[in-house]
């Protein structure tokens, strides 16, 4: 239908396209491609996510952020400066859309599957990774639900999803996105636990992060599979070298801690009392001290006498009490 939604992820759309950049046109065309290789016929991403909102016929004028147009490197060939906000007139003229996984039958589903794979690797070796990830995404999407089939379907999907998440862990460390490149390891790994490029490749993704005990532990399952791996062994020498650094670190760190801390406890402490020679700290109230025998005086015979003549005067004890027998 004329006014039917765009509602692409990968299909072909026919528009004419005029980008101005400070009211002058840089560039004026017609043209043909498929959703998701914009960059490969030189579209900008945001005139593709525009396109996906797109009715048939429509004419929209798109202002285009920086970071979705020619980014931090500008377009020597249209003279456009670095960072700079520019605008695209696009015109959908028409689109083709492709048969969804819901409407495809399971040999359909891997056939497509691996075409999109197969352009998705294409685009990695032009080093167009974003694009080469739309593809992957792609293809992971038509498979990643099929988890029920069996013989030769089931081979063909699993090497077509191992495949691809492998992949998409390659464009994701070209990216320097470390956490996205272990996720898709994880899922290669959950394929076939004894892949070799999943151990190295989530390795390379925690050195990426500073993580160099879990590298350690993946390089030297990529040397338990294949004993031979001499980058294994390389990066496994790297990640030793790294943790002694990193051990160094923490150890200066925590001594710097330390000495703070107790810097500071002495700072707060209250002043020392000086106590002065022989002069003894007093006891709590109570408390008997022999030097307070020996201090005393001794008594005079008259203190004596009367002291004896007391004890005298006393009254005798009472008997004591005889338990009766039983």
């Amino acid at each position: 239908p004329d006014h039917a939604l765009c509602f692409l992820r990968s299909g072909t759309v026919k528009v004419h396209l005029k980008g101005k950049y400070e009211g002058s046109v840089f560039e004026e065309r017609d043209l043909e491609f498929v959703i998701g290789e914009g960059d490969n016929h030189g579209v900008v991403r945001g005139v593709e996510d525009g396109l996906l909102k797109f009715k048939k016929g429509e004419k929209s004028r798109l202002r285009i952020a920086p970071s979705k147009a020619f980014g931090a490197a500008g377009n020597t060939q249209f003279s456009i400066p670095p960072d700079a906000t520019v605008e695209y007139e696009v015109t959908l003229k028409s689109f083709e859309n492709i048969k969804e996984s819901w409407e495809m039958e399971t040999e359909e589903k891997i056939e497509q599957a691996e075409i999109s794979k197969a352009k998705g690797t294409e685009f990695l070796k032009a080093e167009k990774y974003q694009t080469a990830l739309g593809k992957y995404r792609r293809a992971v999407g038509l498979l990643e639900h099929e988890d029920n089939l069996e013989g030769e379907q089931k081979e063909k999907r699993q090497a077509v999803l191992l495949a691809t998440h492998l992949n998409m862990a390659l464009c994701y460390l070209k990216l320097n996105d470390t956490l996205e490149a272990v996720k898709a390891c994880n899922k290669a790994l959950e394929l076939d636990p004894r892949s070799e490029k999943a151990y190295f490749r989530r390795g390379q993704a925690y050195v990426g992060c500073n993580e160099f005990d879990l590298a350690r532990k993946d390089f030297e399952e990529v040397l338990q599979i294949d004993a031979n791996n001499k980058a294994a062994r390389n990066q496994l020498s790297i990640c030793t070298v790294k943790l002694k650094q990193q051990l160094q670190k923490e150890k200066q760190m925590y001594k710097h801690i330390f000495e703070r801390m107790a810097a500071q406890a002495q700072a707060n402490a209250p002043p020392s009392v000086v106590k002065e020679s022989g002069s003894q700290e007093p006891l709590e109230p109570g408390v008997w001290n022999r030097s307070d025998e020996n201090n005393q005086e001794a008594a005079t015979p008259e203190e004596s006498k009367t002291a004896a003549e007391a004890e005298k005067d006393l009254p005798p004890p009472p008997p004591e009490s005889v338990p009766a027998s039983s």
